[in-house]
């Protein structure tokens, strides 16, 4: 499939589909599994599943002209889905070049009738007016030092749980302790990364309920 021979390194467990297997079917399976497949990991550090629990692993194998259909159908969707990655991608890189245009050089729509005045922070148009963050927000405020517990009541976000500008809950933990007010996330707020190697300065907005 990738037109040369290839090679994977230990980090990888590699699975050859005989003609009783669609590879399409299995992608869709090991997929579908991950929380399971983390119930095998060890290590705190860095996890690993071990090759022993990995040659135990057991699928419902219906036959094989049912694999295909699955694997047609659901091939669609990865498709569309994959698509629309892409064009998310593009707005939101349209989206940063309008924020440069607009709010770096200052050429936003009626920008020529504006006059460019002198502020603290250098040159801005004119009725414009520099304010901190804090100034315009209702609350600025860190987040928890989170308890965790299985059953806790509680979703934590951690810093893992923002890439590429948006939030995934799939990394997140419960936590027991009480959580105050003004440190419960709610739609439209704005988060941060404000410690962690690699993660730090990590921003998304919000927007589940």
């Amino acid at each position: 499939v990738m037109g040369k021979p290839m090679a994977t390194s230990q980090d990888f467990v590699n699975w050859v589909c005989s003609e009783d297997l669609d590879w399409r079917f299995l992608k869709q399976v090991l997929v579908s599994e991950r929380d399971s497949f983390l119930s095998f990991a060890n290590g705190a550090t860095h996890q690993t599943i071990y090759f022993p629990e990995v040659k135990a692993f057991h699928v419902c194998l219906p036959p094989r002209e049912t694999q295909s259909r699955i694997g047609d159908f659901l091939g669609v969707i990865d498709d569309l889905v994959e698509n629309n990655r892409r064009r998310i991608e593009l707005l939101e890189e349209m989206a940063r070049a309008i924020y440069r245009e607009w709010f770096v050089h200052f050429r936003y729509p009626g920008h020529d009738d504006v006059p460019i005045v002198d502020s603290a922070f250098g040159p801005i148009p004119e009725g414009w007016a520099p304010r901190t963050v804090a100034e315009v927000s209702s609350v600025v405020t860190r987040g928890i030092a989170p308890k965790y517990a299985a059953d806790g009541r509680w979703t934590v976000l951690n810093q893992k749980c923002i890439r590429d500008e948006r939030v995934t809950l799939a990394l997140a933990r419960l936590q027991e302790r009480p959580v105050p007010e003004a440190k419960r996330v709610l739609f439209g707020d704005t988060l941060i990364n404000s410690t962690g190697v690699g993660t730090l300065g990590r921003a998304s907005m919000f927007l589940e309920e």
